[in-house]
Formats: structure tokens, C-alpha cells, sequence
């Protein structure tokens, strides 16, 4: 049995507990470039950061970031947040603009490949930058290189770039 990318997203968004509630339904992709503070690309470490915040599990840790390229807002030349190595690329298999973060099942896309580039958008929690602040959206996207002709890319690029909030 398949099941569409809609199927999918709901059961993603029921197992997450953000089922869209009558009258405050979830942000479109177009609202999710509004809302974030940094949109950047940035390349993932080959290593954890000494780092293990409280809550995390044994396979998750701090990665650093290397900033490169911003699209919206400042940032210093790193930025840091949870997530887990892994060792295969994961491709968002939908249609630009995607609806939904990549992987199936996961309220947030949280594995990185070491060396890999990703689009990502935070937002300020506080003094610090995440990019886990909206479940099942498409916050933490690898690129494809070069990350310039990435559709992706492209398709955020042109929004952000314009101003769109």
C-alpha cells in the first residue's frame, strides 16, 4: 500500500501533536520564508561539537555549522544547533516549494551528512538560533551542489531576497 505526500504529512503532523486546529492552520511554505529571522546555506561539520545539551540522546550532539551564504539577516561565520551525523544524503523528494521537511515520519529533519550543504531557516528562541521551530516544515533542506542551481535554492532566493515577510 502507498500513500500520498498529503497522507504523509498529516500522519507526520498528528505524530508531532500540531494537528492544524480549525481557524490556525499550519504556515505555508510562502509564510515560512516570512517568518524566518536568517535564512542561510551552510555546510555541515564532519564532527560534533563538544557540546551535549540536556534532553539530547547518545546519538544526537551539537554540530557547528559553517555560515555560507546568507539569504536574509546576519550571522556570525558559524552557527550551532542539535542534530545527528549520518553517512547518506537525504534529498527532499517532493516538488518545489516543498510542503514538508525532508525524511518520512519526523517532526523535524534533524540528520546532517558531514560535508554536506543545507538551506536552513531560524528563528530566535531567546538569545539563541533554531531551526526546529516549525514541525514537518521544510526548515533544514539539503541542497544540491552547486547549492546555486539548486531548485530549492532558487525557489527561496528569489523570495527572500525580495523582501517577502
Amino acid at each position: 500500500m502507498t500513500f500520498g505526500p498529503g497522507i504523509l504529512l498529516a500522519a507526520a503532523t498528528l505524530v508531532c501533536g500540531v494537528w492544524e486546529e480549525a481557524g490556525n492552520p499550519l504556515p505555508t511554505t510562502r509564510q515560512i520564508v516570512g517568518l524566518a529571522d536568517v535564512i542561510a546555506v551552510v555546510r555541515a561539520p564532519d564532527a560534533y561539537s563538544n557540546q551535549q545539551p540536556h534532553g539530547m540522546t547518545s546519538s544526537q550532539g551539537v554540530l557547528s555549522f559553517e555560515v555560507v551564504r546568507l539569504l536574509r539577516g546576519s550571522l556570525a561565520a558559524r552557527v550551532d544547533f542539535p542534530g545527528t551525523l549520518v553517512d547518506v544524503d537525504d534529498y527532499n523528494e517532493g516538488v518545489v516549494p516543498y510542503r514538508a521537511a525532508r525524511g518520512v515520519g519526523a517532526c523535524f529533519a534533524m540528520t546532517y551528512r558531514p560535508g554536506a550543504y543545507y538551506l536552513v531557516f531560524l528563528v530566535s528562541e531567546g538569545a539563541t538560533l533554531t531551526p526546529y521551530w516549525q514541525a514537518t516544515a521544510p526548515t533544514t533542506e539539503q541542497l544540491a551542489p552547486p547549492c546555486r542551481r539548486d531548485p530549492w535554492c532558487r525557489w527561496v532566493r528569489g523570495r527572500a531576497c525580495r523582501g517577502q515577510r
